[in-house]
């Protein structure tokens, strides 16, 4: 992406605003290079580690890097042999170390939810060994410690002593009364590193010693006396000596950072990748952005109320929301062109398509809910705004004209165009069919294109070509303001003279331009507004029809779920009976067995005991025969987990005894083997087999499995949820397969490719499904599957 679409489409402004959330100065110039890559992998691997960030964010917890100055120079400096690096360069070492080590212990405890973070870690050398000595050895004021080793401490220790005896010896001198006349203050100083005692120039001679300075008016001369010269002396030994210890630790500090310079150089390329994450994870929890999903080759572009994050910060910024952009460019249609009322929004749409499509290519969140796929694009080539120039003696049509050329030369499959008011800034019928052309070009050239126009040739030209589009900003015609909302699918009108009538121009001008317009042109602006009039209350009537559709949906859902429990509680009622009736065999059973027994013990005849058994034997067949009938509403479902393959089951649709083939335990479906066929049935069609020898019911003498009486040979997906579609789908394969039928049309559209590939997956090893494959030209391309059943 060159520099030019990148200005034109503000994505350094993004990018600047992002830059403000980091913590280190590093941070924010790696948000300021971040450019959009082709390389998909690197874009995901940015996205994921963003979206982990802001889960991370949402979960409570926090991650962050304390500041740190640039330390490129200085450790360039640390890999010359020798080389002393500054006490405080070697803090930003150790605080570098220490980041290091706080960072890569937050991942390792939020390894669960932020794996990618947690692998990106491992790249940082947190070296707590070499944190620990610097820390040891300088304050945080930079100063070497007293404590970095033995021999400064001694020399520190006679430092201190002997300034001590110089203080006193000079304090002495100050309360002496023989000298007091000459000195111009009573206090001890400290001048070049000797202890000196302030005496007025003019007797400077009286006071034996060493003139180390003079002060501004030159009244004043800072001597070291006499008689504390040789301690004096003493103490520049004492500090020359120091020096020298405390720069042999440094270079022993330096010595060790040497051994680490790669390992300090990638984690500080880490620790910024880290920052430049937060900064974006940041950001994007702030605009309610969301992870960028690329499509395969071939499936559209789709923008699912997509925001300009500038226009929106700046619309927040007036209380006032930003309204949506919902788009879709690919597939059968490459070309684009938007028009519409002046202000209505065309210019802002255009910038919304190409600035997301930077974003989602650098691997940013992006202002859009989900649903939105991007194309991984090769070139975003534009030509919006304003762009004459008096110092190359260009007009806004030259300037056009320009871009546009680079525009075409370069043009091809995977670059999108964005094109601003095509066609404008000269005569209009000679700029409409020089717009015509080049977007004729360009949809030859296989580039996706979008385009802005007022120009009614240009209108009706993609009107007639194949693979192209209108689309409209949307114009409330009643208020005569813009609404901003993006209608694809139809061409806008511009409204001119309505504005102007609103804006107050004079009557008699406006009645003027109308006689001047000609007659066809205010014919089409007529027919575009009253088709958009039309369109509204299409839209509005649809919208009711949806809502009694989702009322419908919810009484049914309703419906349904009485009518379980109307049959749990038939079923629950038909076991009770058959209870009763078990219950009441057996009682019966056990009261007529006495009663032969006392028969037989009362001394009755033979002929009355065999009436008695006969009896009891008629009576006890009705009781097994009610007993049967009941035995088929009785069979209890039978739990997902105690199904195996093999295992015998009633197949209640069937009406048979089956085996089970198959379980799909995610989808709670159960394939069966029964009446010499193999087809998938919902658990609830599942229960418990009977005894070995009962019987399937029978119809006429023999069994029959019940088919439809027609089934149609395609099925209609469109517009449905995916689940709501697979769940049809299933049903439809069934009947189709009863039915005999030895192949079926799928048609689930273009859209998004989400339908499309939910039905591959359902059709994928499915048992009734033999062979399926998209539709061929003339039989609908990829809106349409085919399917062979076995």
């Amino acid at each position: 992406m060159d520099e030019h679409t990148l200005e034109r489409l503000e994505f350094g402004k993004v990018l600047e605003r992002i830059a403000a959330q980091a913590q280190l100065g590093l941070g924010a110039d790696a948000v300021r290079a971040l450019r959009p890559t082709t390389d998909l992998e690197a874009i995901r691997t940015r996205a994921g580690r963003i979206a982990e960030a802001v889960q991370v964010f949402e979960k409570g917890e926090t991650f962050g890097v304390d500041a740190f100055e640039d330390p490129a120079a200085f450790l360039e400096r640390a890999a010359i042999e020798d080389a002393a690096l500054a006490p405080m360069e070697l803090r930003t070492v150790a605080l570098i170390l220490r980041n290091a080590d706080d960072v890569q212990r937050t991942f390792r405890r939020l390894r669960p939810e932020a794996p990618l973070l947690w692998k990106l870690s491992f790249d940082l050398a947190p070296e707590p060994d070499l944190a620990r000595e610097i820390e040891a050895a300088v304050e945080p004021d930079g100063t070497v410690a007293d404590a970095a080793s033995k021999e400064l401490a001694r020399l520190r220790r006679a430092m201190r002593a002997l300034q001590d005896r110089i203080r006193k010896r000079l304090e002495r001198m100050v309360q002496d009364a023989g000298l007091k006349p000459f000195l111009g203050d009573d206090y001890v100083t400290l001048r070049g590193g000797r202890y000196v005692l302030p005496v007025q120039a003019a007797h400077a001679g009286q006071v034996p010693g060493i003139i180390h300075d003079r002060s501004d008016t030159g009244h004043t001369v800072f001597l070291e006396p006499q008689q504390v010269v040789p301690l004096g002396n003493e103490l520049r030994t004492l500090a020359a000596d120091e020096e020298r210890e405390v720069q042999r630790i440094l270079r022993s500090l330096t010595d060790r950072v040497r051994e680490h310079l790669e390992p300090l150089r990638r984690t500080v390329r880490t620790l910024v990748e880290f920052d430049l994450v937060r900064a974006a994870a940041r950001y994007a929890r702030a605009h309610r952005m969301t992870t960028p999903v690329f499509a395969e080759k071939g499936a559209p572009l789709c923008i699912v109320r997509g925001r300009h994050p500038i226009l929106e910060d700046a619309l927040t910024e007036l209380g006032r929301d930003v309204v949506p952009l919902d788009f879709e460019i690919g597939g059968p249609v490459r070309t684009i062109a938007i028009t519409g009322a002046n202000a209505g929004g065309k210019t802002v749409a255009l910038k919304t398509i190409g600035l997301l499509c930077l974003m989602a290519q650098t691997g940013l969140p992006v202002p859009a809910e989900k649903g939105t796929c991007f194309l991984p694009l090769a070139q975003i080539a534009v030509d919006i705004g304003d762009e004459q120039s008096i110092e190359a003696n260009l007009s806004t049509f030259s300037a056009h004209v320009g871009h546009t050329k680079e525009i075409l030369a370069s043009a091809a499959e995977g670059t999108l165009v964005l094109l601003d008011e095509i066609g404008a800034g000269t005569d209009p019928t000679e700029g409409g069919a020089l717009a015509c052309a080049v977007l004729e070009a360009l949809h030859a050239s296989g580039a996706w294109t979008v385009v802005t126009t007022h120009l009614g040739q240009v209108k009706g030209f993609v009107h007639e070509q194949d693979g192209m589009e209108n689309a409209a900003v949307e114009f409330d015609p009643e208020t005569l303001e813009p609404t901003y909302r993006l209608i694809l699918g139809r061409p806008g009108a511009s409204h001119a003279l309505r504005i102007a009538r609103r804006l107050g121009l004079p009557e008699e001008v406006l009645a003027a331009a109308e006689e001047l317009v000609d007659s066809g042109a205010i014919e089409m602006e007529g027919l575009l507004a009253r088709l958009t009039e039309s369109l509204k209350k299409a839209e509005s009537e649809a919208a009711g029809a949806r809502r009694h559709r989702a009322e419908a949906e919810s009484k049914s859902a309703e419906l349904a779920r009485r009518l379980e429990e109307v049959k749990r509680e038939r079923k629950e009622a038909l076991r009770r009976a058959a209870e009763e009736a078990r219950n009441l065999v057996e009682n019966t059973r056990r009261e007529m067995q006495q009663a032969l027994e006392d028969a037989r013990r009362a001394g009755a005849g033979a002929e009355a005991t065999r009436h008695l058994r006969r009896k009891v034997e008629e009576k006890r067949g009705v009781l097994k025969r009610q007993a049967a009938e009941l035995a088929p509403h009785l069979r209890g479902t039978i739990p997902l987990e105690q199904l195996t393959e093999g295992q015998r089951v009633w197949v209640a649709p069937m009406k048979c005894h089956g085996l089970v083939a198959r379980v799909d335990k995610r989808r709670k479906k159960v394939t069966v083997e029964a009446r010499d066929m193999t087809i998938e049935v919902d658990l609830s069609a599942i229960q418990q087999p009977g005894e070995a020898g009962e019987a399937p019911p029978q119809r006429e003498g023999r069994t029959v499995v019940e088919r439809p009486a027609s089934v149609a040979p395609e099925l209609h997906l469109r517009g449905e949820r995916v689940e709501e579609a697979v769940r049809h789908l299933e049903t439809y394969l069934n009947e189709a397969c009863l039915a005999e039928l030895g192949s079926v049309r799928i048609i689930h559209g273009h859209g998004t490719g989400a339908l499309r590939e939910a039905v591959h997956k359902a059709l994928q090893d499915h048992p009734l499904v033999e062979s399926y494959r998209l539709g061929e030209r003339g039989e609908g391309g990829m809106g349409v599957t085919i399917a062979t059943l076995k």
